[in-house]
């Protein structure tokens, strides 16, 4: 039961700030879960979608890769805190590194400025003939930055 989970692991017999059921988004499923609205922001990546355009699925990927990294935290944290301070220390690269990429790709594909689509051809034009480096484009956008 998430709410016992949570109570247990935080110390707090109830919620630290109310989350209502009628909030917006992330408010309501804290509290459908029983949870504190915080501790969702902490874990979910979708909490904070204006930071993450939706550009080649990163969202998908970045999420996956939270859950693979806070299982792995977890299994292993002596304390659900300890768990997420570990986390969040290891997917802070990863998580700015692909939301500064999906934030900048829309823009610089929807620039008609003529020395940014000439960059943006060349740049295009060398993924595709460097076999290598379209791999480890493809890898960054699969696999994440790995710290």
């Amino acid at each position: 039961e998430p709410r016992t989970l949570v109570q247990a692991q935080t110390g707090h017999p109830e919620h630290p700030r109310p989350v209502h059921q009628d909030g917006p988004g992330l408010a309501r499923l804290a509290w459908h879960l029983g949870v504190d609205e915080e501790i969702l922001q902490r874990l979910v990546p979708a909490a904070h979608p204006e930071r993450l355009h939706p550009v080649a699925g990163q969202g998908f990927n970045l999420g996956v890769r939270d859950c693979f990294t806070l299982a792995d935290e977890l299994s292993g944290a002596a304390t659900v805190p300890d768990a997420l301070a570990r986390y969040a220390r290891r997917r802070q690269a990863d998580r700015t590194a692909i939301t500064t990429l999906t934030g900048v790709l829309p823009a610089l594909f929807a620039s008609r400025f003529a020395p940014l689509a000439i960059g943006r051809g060349l740049g295009l034009a060398l993924l595709d003939g460097a076999a290598p480096l379209r791999r480890q484009f493809a890898q960054l956008l699969m696999f994440g930055v790995r710290s």
